[in-house]
């Protein structure tokens, strides 16, 4: 079978994006939307047609890989030539996303689960702890940037420099949420909302001091109310190894739909 490869734009690849999301089995994770359309892509031709668009990013590393439904019996080959002439070494993946799961699992010969999608819930009822006091809930503003920034270097860690442009951009796009216990800042709800569909990425930052005492659950449950009475459909996700969010996500009323996969060539 005769293909073309050439780098393309995201604006070129409408069309094939919005067939893409249809095949998806349930929402991407997260920020997954632009991880994969922020990269390096490309588009895939047969006889100067359009059948199909990939994207690499850091590391030589393929972010997504898609085909048109008469093209599919094909995507084995046509993964194997891309790997081939990109040097690609590894892919990242969802099982949320079959066409790229299917061909992978072909092409690559090393694979493992790195982390949880959650994507259903159930309604659950989630008591408040007795040491609440004052419990208010508020979308933070920009000038809460500095406090916001500090908060989560004592909380979660990671480059100030990274949180400066991830927070900045959540408050500008007022996307997070003070969850506060009278002046007491006691966690955030970041709701990263999708491009293309009306889900959102429930991002959940509990104090540290706080942990163990049944906030971090009644926290999530309250976050997943207000997506909900907002007309958005929560979703969320965890690390594989992180089994304490693990807990705090099935507690709150989430379940399990799929798995971020990773995969590479040890060959």
């Amino acid at each position: 079978m005769s293909i073309e490869l050439s780098p393309s734009k995201v604006e070129e690849l409408a069309p094939l994006r919005a067939a893409f999301y249809q095949s998806l089995t349930a929402p991407l994770a997260g920020n997954w939307d632009e991880v994969i359309h922020d990269s390096d892509l490309w588009v895939i031709r047969h006889t100067g047609t359009p059948i199909g668009y990939f994207s690499i990013g850091d590391a030589s590393t393929l972010y997504n890989f898609f085909l048109l439904k008469p093209f599919r019996n094909q995507h084995a080959q046509l993964l194997r030539h891309i790997v081939e002439e990109q040097s690609i070494h590894a892919a990242v993946t969802t099982t949320h996303n079959p066409v790229f799961l299917t061909s992978s699992l072909e092409v690559f010969d090393r694979h493992e689960v790195h982390s949880y999608l959650y994507t259903d819930y159930v309604d659950r009822e989630i008591k408040k702890p007795e040491f609440l006091q004052d419990f208010t809930i508020e979308v933070l503003p920009a000038e809460k940037l500095t406090e916001l920034v500090a908060f989560y270097l004592q909380n979660t860690g990671g480059p100030e420099f990274w949180l400066q442009n991830h927070l900045g951009q959540l408050l500008t796009d007022q996307s997070i949420i003070g969850m506060f216990d009278g002046a007491e800042l006691l966690g955030t709800l970041e709701i990263r909302r999708n491009r293309l569909t009306p889900y959102v990425d429930m991002g959940l930052v509990i104090s540290s001091a706080k942990r163990k005492m049944g906030l971090g659950t009644y926290l999530a449950a309250e976050a997943k109310n207000i997506c909900l009475s907002s007309g958005m459909k929560p979703i969320c996700s965890c690390t594989a190894n992180n089994l304490g969010s693990k807990r705090l996500i099935e507690k709150a009323g989430f379940i399990r739909t799929g798995s971020i996969i990773e995969l590479a060539l040890t060959s």
